[in-house]
């Protein structure tokens, strides 16, 4: 006869308690469970109390060893790659079918917001992962641009500064963050001030400004077609008014807000790659000192 105790009464654990006939031993199993499987076996033997148990230990058998297949299925990956398909089939129909286009698109980007939630949830978070989700992020914003561009030729120079900026910025940002012996780039202290650690830190903060980012390139691209395309709401001292263009103004000072961003990114990064250059200079010029007397 077994009788399960109360699982309260163990972390993570599981016990039965067995009478043993003819003897009728008090006999008390403890099967300990971890996140890698069943991590000790334990049987306590006494008759009439537990003063002195005898315990039993069995060791099972490792895990199977993770390759880099595991990794790249990992949910969160498998997600990144679905945002990659959305995004390459926005990029198709991007000069025919805006509307089309825009679903795919802002689809793409809130399962940006999944992937990183699937990796906190089941404990999958890879630096194959976070480099996925940042270069899918850059290019798929760094095409929108493109075609900004060639839709708005007058302004292709502002376009490509702004492609410039984003990539530079992201990129300086994450080369200082590892150099500094961080692993990941969203990693950022108070010491790197207190608008980045917001930025960063805050999950709510950093969706309101990447979603006001890409919505205001949307929204620029939509205005780029004739009213028809997006609803025709009328005109405004000349302008034609429709969802994108309201779209475009209220998302601007939040666009705004970014490039902003992405300069006092790209400022501070240099500091620290400057300031990892410092220390490593110094520390090896003390080492030679050290050596030569």
């Amino acid at each position: 006869m077994a009788l399960p105790l109360a699982p309260k009464m163990l972390n993570r654990s599981r016990a039965w308690v067995s009478l043993r006939p003819p003897t009728r031993s008090l006999a008390i199993i403890v099967i300990s469970f971890e996140p890698q499987g069943i991590a000790s076996y334990k049987n306590y033997v006494g008759f009439g109390s537990l003063t002195a148990p005898t315990v039993a230990s069995i060791t099972m058998a490792a895990p199977k060893p993770i390759t880099t297949t595991t990794v790249f299925l990992f949910i969160p990956n498998l997600i990144g790659y679905a945002r990659v398909i959305l995004a390459l089939s926005s990029l198709g129909v991007m000069r025919w079918y805006p509307k089309i286009c825009t679903w795919l698109y802002v689809l793409s980007c809130l399962l940006d917001a999944f992937d990183g939630a699937a990796a906190r949830r089941f404990n999958q978070s890879t630096k194959f992962g976070a480099i996925l989700d940042m270069v899918t992020d850059r290019c798929t914003t760094s095409c929108l641009i493109c075609f900004l561009s060639s839709a708005y030729p007058k302004w292709a120079i502002f376009y490509q500064l702004l492609i410039s900026l984003d990539l530079a910025s992201h990129y300086m940002h994450m080369v200082a963050m590892l150099s500094s012996g961080q692993d990941s780039h969203k990693k950022v202290g108070k010491e790197r001030g207190w608008f980045l650690n917001l930025y960063y830190t805050n999950k709510t903060v950093l969706f309101i400004f990447c979603a006001a980012n890409e919505l205001f390139f949307v929204a620029l691209y939509l205005c780029s077609f004739p009213p028809e395309s997006p609803p025709y709401l009328g005109d405004l001292n000349g302008i034609p008014l429709s969802y994108a263009t309201i779209m475009a103004v209220v998302t601007f000072p939040i666009w705004l807000g970014k490039q902003l961003t992405n300069v006092i990114q790209m400022v501070q990064a240099a500091q620290v790659l400057a300031q990892v250059d410092v220390e490593e200079r110094n520390g090896k010029l003390a080492a030679a000192n050290a050596k030569n007397k």
